[in-house]
């Protein structure tokens, strides 16, 4: 019996050996090898497990022995692989040269896994095969692998290689035509459910994937996964009837995920998924989100506010129902350039059109006082504390506008630029050039030729530059920092709000704005919407 890899990896039994490549004679040997491994340099024993996994290709045990090294050696090569992926989860992109070639290693890797689980079923003897246990094990296995695969393009923000889908068809398209496909297998990767099966280790990478996942900071996308796998075993897939076709499908054939049904298409390939237990579900746990469950209580896990799982799980109700989200703002194609540029010293230049600079105030400190006393002779008393600007190092940059709405930009970049976070505070100046506007990085991702496509969620009001401090304590006085004051927009019910640095935020707290040669004092009353890097709050005057 042999599974079919698609023509992404094709397959090859036993290719010959290369000169220097170890043999590993027996299992015994085996777990010698696995028990040697430095787990504590990662990088070494990640080398050490692929020069395993590499020869026993090209001189594999038999069938059995080697699908038990396997197993032995899977849950060393997730743990390291794990901590090969903090070189590229969480970093700006494009990604540097070292975290694009470690995250290469680590897909890599996972397509070396997922070979060596499909190899254990191509080198069984006909008179002696694998049992369909063994089978519906191999099968869950390399969809595990594959699915992990392109959940490190998800955190790295990069595009998924041509055929990384295909290959996860592939293995669950063996899993159907073998009969196998909901056979239970053991999963001592995660002790709390015990087992699981090759849908729905396939239903949960479909599910990512339906999630819009470069639209999810990292603890977010965590979150979701964890979702996912819980969840997945609630979806059945079902070959697609001509005369009643889905909304939404996925092609075996095709090297994405579930997609729209374009008009007419049919085929063998098709599946739709049965999401009606799923759909229960959701509306189950918001329901007991609403009345204050504790996500710990429902399986949620304990390291997300229960405000933040209810957000995120209205936000899966409609993808993962497979019903199609109606726009709050009808979004129109559009072409031109747009331009951008991050940082609140680079954002407050092109606002105010010069370069940041400390405020003159009347109210000096001591320690301010005996400064100009001491340089009195240095220092132009009537120049207060202006001081010197900020240099700012970054100008602005053109992207191409793909399509907007009232909510924000759909852009692209296809050149090497700055380097851009997600939930990043950003300016951007539409190509009518009417108006400067404050947004955020909503969606970002970093396409297989190394452009960016990003998605800019616009913040409200229109932004004028000014100077920031909270109002001290005590006899020291903070310097200014860059912030923005966003006008309020009364035909929508928003009132103005202020953009401030990251972690300033505390109810009550105060802060002395400067602007236009006035200065006054604040007061801030609600944390409206948290960025990477500002927060954005309302306020009212200061008593």
């Amino acid at each position: 019996m042999n599974i079919a890899l698609t023509a992404h990896h094709p397959a090859s039994p036993n290719p010959p050996k290369p000169a220097g490549l170890p043999t590993i004679p027996t299992l015994d040997a085996g777990l010698a090898h696995l028990a040697a491994l430095p787990l504590a340099n990662p990088a070494q024993a990640r080398h050490d497990l692929a020069v395993l996994l590499d020869s026993l290709r090209h001189a594999p045990l038999p069938a059995a022995d080697y699908l038990t090294l396997l197993e032995q050696g899977r849950i060393a090569f997730t743990y390291l692989q794990e901590e090969m992926a903090r070189t590229f989860t969480d970093r700006a992109v494009p990604l540097g040269e070292r975290e694009q070639e470690v995250l290469a290693w680590v897909a890599g890797d996972w397509h070396r896994l997922a070979s060596a689980y499909a190899h254990c079923a191509q080198v069984a003897p006909a008179d002696d095969p694998l049992s369909p246990q063994q089978l519906a094990l191999i099968l869950q296995r390399c969809l595990y692998c594959t699915g992990h695969a392109l959940y490190d393009h998800y955190r790295a923000r990069r595009e998924a290689p041509p055929g990384l889908w295909l290959d996860l068809h592939g293995y669950y398209a063996s899993a159907e035509e073998w009969g196998v496909a909901t056979q239970p297998v053991d999963e001592p990767l995660d002790p709390g459910r015990g087992s699981t099966h090759a849908t729905a280790t396939y239903v949960e990478a479909l599910l990512l994937d339906l999630a819009a996942p470069y639209g999810l900071d990292l603890r977010a996308l965590a979150f979701v996964r964890r979702l996912a796998s819980r969840w997945a075993p609630l979806v059945q897939i079902d070959a697609v009837e001509t005369e009643a076709l889905p909304r939404f499908a996925v092609d075996l054939f095709a090297d994405a995920g579930v997609r729209p049904l374009a008009d007419g298409q049919s085929g063998t390939g098709l599946r739709r998924l049965d999401v009606g237990r799923l759909t229960a579900q959701l509306q189950q746990t918001q329901v007991q989100l609403a009345q204050r469950v504790q996500p710990a209580q429902l399986g949620l896990g304990d390291n997300m506010m229960a405000d933040r799982c209810a957000h995120l799980i209205g936000q899966l109700h409609r993808p993962w129902s497979l019903t199609a989200a109606p726009r709050r703002f009808r979004r129109l194609p559009a072409s031109g350039e747009a331009r951008v540029c991050r940082g609140g010293d680079a954002i407050f230049r092109l606002l105010a059109g010069r370069a940041f600079v400390q405020p003159a105030t009347a109210v000096y400190s001591r320690g301010e006082f005996e400064r100009l006393y001491m340089f009195r002779q240095q220092v132009e008393p009537a120049a207060g504390l202006a001081g010197t600007p900020h240099h700012d190092t970054q100008a602005t940059e053109t992207w191409q506008v793909i399509n907007h709405s009232a909510a924000g930009f759909r852009l692209n970049r296809n050149r090497a630029g700055l380097r851009l976070n997600h939930d990043q505070l950003l300016a951007v100046v539409p190509p009518d050039g009417a108006h400067c506007l404050l947004g955020r990085t909503s969606w970002l991702m970093e396409d297989r030729d190394g452009g960016l496509v990003l998605g800019v969620a616009v913040l409200p009001g229109l932004p004028t530059a000014v100077a920031l401090r909270p109002v001290p304590s005590g006899g020291n006085r903070d310097p200014y920092q860059p912030g923005f004051l966003l006008a309020g927009l009364p035909a929508l019910g928003q009132a103005a709000s202020l953009v401030i640095p990251k972690g300033w935020y505390v109810t009550g707290r105060h802060l002395e704005v400067a602007a236009d040669n006035s200065q006054w004092r604040i007061r801030l009353t609600r944390l409206l919407e948290q960025g990477g890097d500002f927060e954005r709050v309302s306020f009212t005057a200061a008593e």
